[in-house]
């Protein structure tokens, strides 16, 4: 997550959670065999740390889980998707690995995400970073928010540990598509939140 840089923690090492298919795989997942792999991706070296393959029967949520408890995460920040924000996650992680996260935060968790939104209509943000990116076809701005955890409901932060220490992320993007001739598309908007733990 490029933000991480930003909210002083650079030079710790990242970890990236992810489920994926392989290249080779993907004519077989199309047919219906499931192929996954959950890796714990190096975003410093570009490799994957770690890889298992996920069980037919089940998925990436308690693959991340049970291998999460085998490996040296300590001092590392393990980031995921929404599907990874999980409370049993976050307290392995805190409790058992001494890793912190940065994790997405979606409708999944509905009353985190409510509070996560609503904390961000009231209250004035004085930390923030702003990028502006040309390239690729496109140009990009990104303004990134930030407010502390502890602004959260205490019934949230009694069960998402680390959050009381922690912060709440607002990402906002907008993406104009530069076509051929230099024609400028609409402007899309994408804001998505994340909540961060960085001892």
């Amino acid at each position: 997550m490029p933000f991480l840089s930003y909210l002083w923690v650079g030079s710790r090492k990242t970890l990236e959670v992810d489920a994926r298919i392989r290249e080779q795989d993907r004519l077989l997942h199309e047919r219906g065999e499931q192929h996954q792999f959950l890796s714990f991706y190096s975003t410093e070296a570009g490799i994957a740390f770690a890889q298992v393959l996920i069980d037919k029967k089940s998925n990436e949520i308690p693959a991340a889980l049970k291998f999460a408890q085998l490996l040296d995460l300590q001092g590392t920040i393990v980031t995921g998707d929404a599907m990874h924000c999980q409370r049993k996650f976050v307290t392995m992680l805190m409790n058992e690995a001494r890793a912190d996260y940065c994790l997405a935060v979606k409708q999944n968790q509905g009353k985190l995400c409510k509070e996560i939104e609503l904390c961000f209509s009231q209250t004035p943000v004085e930390h923030h970073h702003e990028t502006k990116e040309v390239g690729h076809g496109r140009k990009e701005r990104r303004l990134i928010e930030v407010l502390p955890g502890e602004l959260l409901p205490k019934e949230l932060l009694k069960v998402w540990l680390g959050l009381k220490e922690g912060c709440i992320v607002r990402q906002t993007s907008w993406r104009t598509e530069i076509r051929a001739g230099g024609k400028e598309e609409e402007t899309t908007e994408k804001v998505r939140y994340f909540i961060l733990e960085p001892n």
